[in-house]
């Protein structure tokens, strides 16, 4: 391939794949280097970039803060497992990798995660970018999808019988704290409750 001055080469893949996408693949909108998958908020998605600098001169690069999108929390670390968190340096001006000669490659890798008000099936695309920070200021990017799974959350709500307001709307437990109610009746009586159950999920079920 032919060498020009500091050419950055990023390649991405999903932290649980065995091989990188986008070797040699030089654009700004993420053709032919992306991934994609689909997460809850318990469990962002874990995305691994390599950078390689492709040119014939060492050079330090820039990874370029990321473009809109609220709802998500986006982290950035500088290894595959654990490492620093650079995210700071990333949204603030962009973390400035160390010097790589021609051929030399770092890795590093980018965490996605929908917050919780986010709807089921929405989606994030965040493009990830590097560049020369010498003269030439030459770029790539590649790209991370990432789609909320939808949930259907179940609300169980109760109330005496006859009551016509319920206790328990958006509270959601296992052990009835704050949303309960409570009768005493007569011997031979029968306590009565009325239940309702709806779906404060994002899709049926």
């Amino acid at each position: 391939k032919k060498a020009i001055a500091a050419q950055p080469d990023l390649e991405i893949k999903n932290g649980a794949d065995s091989a990188y996408v986008g070797d040699d693949i030089y654009n700004s909108d993420g053709e032919g280097q992306s991934r994609a998958q689909v997460v809850t908020p318990s469990n962002p998605a874990v995305y691994n970039v390599r950078l390689t600098n492709d040119g014939n001169a060492g050079s330090q690069f820039l990874i370029l803060p990321p473009t809109g999108g609220a709802g998500w929390t986006l982290q950035y670390f500088d290894a595959l497992v654990g490492g620093n968190d650079i995210t700071s340096e990333v949204f603030r001006s962009g973390w400035t990798t160390s010097l790589l000669a021609p051929g030399s490659s770092l890795q590093f890798r980018v965490e996605v995660r929908p917050d919780p008000a986010v709807a089921g099936n929405a989606s994030k695309v965040l493009d990830i970018s590097a560049q020369s920070k010498d003269p030439s200021a030459l770029s790539d990017t590649v790209r991370a999808s990432t789609s909320k799974a939808p949930t259907a959350q179940p609300d169980a709500l109760i109330a005496l019988g006859g009551d016509t307001t319920y206790t328990g709307n958006g509270v959601y437990n296992t052990d009835g704290t704050g949303q309960s109610a409570q009768s005493v009746v007569d011997e031979g009586t029968i306590a009565s409750y009325d239940l309702e159950f709806q779906n404060d999920g994002d899709s049926p079920d």
